[in-house]
């Protein structure tokens, strides 16, 4: 049922960002009363009178209070680092996604639904975002993130200097978990490393017990059933094989170490390709492996419909565009666990 329910829901987002035809929408919206000939008439009438206050303002000196009269009537310039936005959503993307097949600390697969929150950015300040992320593994288990994110976007260079912090949670077979996390990020035109660090809130571990000992001659058997998180910090590389306005190819590879304390510390690492149309559909498939979760291959299917580009101007010749600045953070957002059986008996 809830999957049938998330195919329609992609499929209504794929017809959402189709009407909005990105990107040929950011004209659209951004001259919804676009009148080509009562414009032109209206700058012929301008130059008029422009020549004809040149001609005025050369034959007639300008003195005291009617000088500063004139000069504060003047229409102020737009700020130089106008984006050409003309106020996007509060909300700047949503995203469905879907996983498919086990991944590191989880034996199934998973959807996402995903919302970025922000204000526009200015080139030249920080920009604040805060991100929200709702999961339901397909062991009918949940999972949510709720974090915040704060971006330098530069008036000049085409680096992203970038930091966030996390809460997460998930809902596992023997009791709930909570982790925080926090992260940075350079995020290049054609290039991104990100560098990321979770660890366990209160109890990372629950367990249950059972004892059976009502036999006779003294003989007993006891099961036991734990189930723990880790502590997680990961690493990504990755560059663009390919990048046009229509169709981009990302590679990333991930380095990752798991601990839960003692000797129970793995060495992993991940690798991902991910295909991606515009802004509004992608494809990512990935493979890791460590000796706790072993080898798993994934594929994962992104339908983003991208709200921050209904006003974006026309921006391909600059080496950051909007769908750099507004992209999701990349980290591990499910909680890993492990469950451990051991039997205790005396015969």
């Amino acid at each position: 049922m809830f999957r049938s329910l998330l195919v329609i829901a992609i499929v209504a987002l794929v017809l959402i960002a189709t009407v909005i035809n990105y990107p040929h929408s950011s004209n659209a919206f951004s001259k919804p009363n676009a009148q080509p000939n009562t414009a032109n008439n209206n700058n012929r009438s301008q130059a008029q009178s422009s020549k004809k206050y040149q001609s005025a303002a050369a034959a007639t000196p300008i003195t005291g209070s009617r000088s500063n009269h004139t000069l504060s009537s003047r229409p102020a310039a737009a700020p130089a680092d106008f984006n050409g936005h003309e106020h996007t959503p509060f909300v700047k993307r949503l995203s469905l996604r879907d996983i498919e097949r086990k991944g590191i600390g989880y034996k199934k697969g998973y959807a996402t639904l995903e919302a970025m929150l922000g204000p526009d950015y200015r080139r030249g300040h920080w920009l604040g975002m805060v991100d929200l992320r709702g999961h339901h593994l397909y062991n009918d288990k949940y999972a949510t993130n709720a974090g915040v994110i704060a971006r330098y976007i530069p008036s000049s260079s085409c680096v992203i200097f970038g930091a966030n912090a996390y809460w997460d949670y998930r809902n596992g077979c023997k009791g709930h978990y909570h982790q925080v996390g926090a992260g940075l990020e350079l995020l290049g035109g054609m290039w991104a490393f990100r560098l990321n660090g979770t660890a366990p809130v209160s109890s990372h571990k629950h367990k249950t017990k059972c004892v059976f000992d009502d036999y006779s001659g003294g003989y007993f058997i006891i099961f036991e059933n734990k189930e723990f998180s880790y502590w997680n910090a990961n690493a990504e590389l990755g560059a663009y094989l390919a990048k046009t306005n229509d169709f981009q190819l990302w590679f990333g590879a991930i380095p990752y170490f798991l601990t839960r304390g003692g000797n129970h510390n793995a060495w992993g690492g991940k690798v991902r390709l991910r295909p991606q149309y515009r802004d509004f559909l992608a494809m990512d498939f990935s493979v890791s492996h460590d000796h706790i979760y072993n080898t798993n291959w994934q594929a994962e299917v992104i339908v983003t419909l991208p709200l921050y580009d209904i006003y974006a101007k026309n921006n391909k010749k600059r080496c950051l565009r909007d769908r750099d600045i507004y992209q999701p953070v990349s980290r591990f957002e499910i909680i890993p666990l492990k469950k451990h059986s051991h039997v205790e008996k005396n015969f």
